[in-house]
């Protein structure tokens, strides 16, 4: 997946971006970093105006379209942009009427149904970013969709994983947001700079050990930061 190297702004608008609160009925969150907001061109082509991030909480505008997306047909929603810029994003890549979850476990396992018995040989890796569902969860099962960047899969279809491998604490949430891009930027300094973040304002989250870890190694590593 793309990655959008401007993250800069990630450090003054990420804490408000993302709730583990459900969303707004009208509200999607996109849970694949670097996601391109596409403008439409002649002749039905696209070309990225912008990157979204992980955690952005946008506005569905209930319009869908199908484009050629690298040389595939793909299925693309209308979405107002947290800066108000309006363009199409992959449908794939957000989920509406949904709130936001964390995979706290090293490996949460996927149900193919809401029940024990469905249970699966497949997993989400840890610290994934997942959108909750709100139709289709139930009990305690979480029907979710993600990208999964340990592994580089999308998942969006009858995909369940426990509630007891979520973290749905609005802490929990900033600071996993705060390490996965930190850990997918390739900017040290940028890096340092989110994790720093996360370590202050997020230090009661259970992922605050793997964030100091991750702070230690950039603060070792000479990157350049405030």
């Amino acid at each position: 997946m793309k990655r959008t190297a401007v993250v800069l702004v990630v450090m003054v608008s990420l804490v408000a971006a993302a709730s583990a609160s459900p969303l707004p009925p009208n509200a999607g969150v996109v849970f694949v970093n670097g996601a391109p907001l596409y403008d439409e061109q002649p002749g039905r082509t696209l070309k990225a105006s912008e990157y979204l991030t992980l955690g952005d909480v946008v506005t569905m505008l209930n319009r869908n379209g199908s484009f050629k997306d690298n040389g595939k047909d793909r299925d693309f929603t209308r979405i107002k942009a947290m800066d108000g810029k309006e363009g199409w994003v992959r449908k794939d890549y957000v989920a509406g009427k949904s709130s936001i979850g964390i995979v706290k476990s090293d490996k949460a396992t996927i149900y193919s149904e809401p029940r024990d018995i469905k249970i699966t040989s497949r997993f989400v890796s840890g610290m994934t970013l997942v959108a909750i569902l709100q139709d289709g969860t139930t009990g305690g099962f979480a029907k979710v969709q993600g990208y999964d960047t340990a592994q580089g899969i999308l998942f969006t279809d009858s995909t369940f994983l426990s509630m007891d491998d979520l973290a749905t604490a609005d802490a929990d949430v900033q600071a996993a947001i705060l390490y996965d891009v930190a850990m997918a930027t390739k900017d040290p300094g940028v890096r340092k700079n989110l994790l720093k973040l996360a370590a202050a304002h997020y230090g009661s989250s259970i992922f605050s050990p793997k964030v100091q870890a991750a702070l230690g190694t950039a603060a070792g590593s000479g990157g350049q930061g405030n």
